[in-house]
């Protein structure tokens, strides 16, 4: 058994090559994150949470790692809108500003989320 039908006419074959480039197009147009595809990334952070329950099986590293992780953007937020309230762009400051209380809101969350009854992060 082949992959090309017998019955199929050239111009069909012509189409599939045709759909094929556009296809491949389409995915050199995908977004890259310092080089990286949202599958290498992706790929990337399920080897890190591998590698961290390798270290420590107890889920409360990964609470611990989503603490210092969600830490990091509210700093890194706050920074932004900093930086754009200097330079006086305020509508900028305000957005940056605004994701940095959202992510406020999810460390709050996460410290409200028991892993058990030796959770020293629980408020």
């Amino acid at each position: 058994m082949t992959a090309t039908p017998d019955g199929i006419s050239f111009s069909d074959l012509q189409q599939h090559m045709d759909d094929a480039r556009k296809r491949e197009e389409d995915n050199s147009k995908v977004p890259t994150f310092d080089g990286k595809t949202p599958d290498e990334i992706a790929d990337i952070v399920d080897a890190a949470a591998d590698a961290l329950m390798k270290e420590c099986e107890d889920p409360m590293v990964h609470k611990a790692m989503i603490m210092e992780l969600v830490e990091r953007m509210i700093a890194w937020h706050t920074n932004s809108g900093i930086e754009e309230m200097e330079e006086r762009n305020v509508k900028p400051a305000v957005f940056w500003t605004r994701d940095a209380g959202k992510f406020q809101a999810i460390a709050n969350i996460l410290c409200s989320i028991s892993m058990g009854p030796g959770d020293y992060m629980m408020n």
